[in-house]
């Protein structure tokens, strides 16, 4: 039997998306800014026109036909001070590369300070 194609002209919501406009709505709830200094920081850092309706669109679950575009990501978590979008984009995977790496450099970080204060105790110059 024959596959029937999937139409992308209707707009729905699929698990992922209704999952990204959750937490497009829990950042900014999060976030000690107004819906209305995130827009306008989102319009100042990227250059687009970004208003207050434009994130409602964006974080409503019913709302299929509007869609959080890629290139307002970086605005997006520059404005709200927040890196879980960049993240959720990453996937699960890659989101736990970045996490052993982020491990690494913490652990490089102590060690460093460990040594500066050994050295500071031995009275050895750094």
């Amino acid at each position: 039997m024959k596959k029937s194609r999937p139409d992308f002209t209707k707009p729905i919501v699929t698990k992922h998306e209704l999952n990204l406009r959750k937490l497009l709505a829990l950042i900014i709830h999060d976030c000690r800014k107004s819906r209305t200094a995130i827009a306008e920081d989102m319009e100042a850092i990227s250059g687009f026109k970004v208003t207050v309706s434009m994130l409602n669109l964006w974080t409503a679950p019913s709302r299929a036909e509007t869609r959080f575009p890629a290139v307002l990501v970086d605005s997006f978590c520059e404005a709200t001070a927040d890196d879980r979008l960049r993240r959720f984009l990453l996937g699960s995977q890659l989101c736990g590369i970045l996490e052993v790496g982020e491990s690494v450099v913490r652990v490089s970080r102590r060690l460093a300070e460990r040594r500066k204060k050994v050295r500071g105790i031995n009275g050895c110059a750094t």
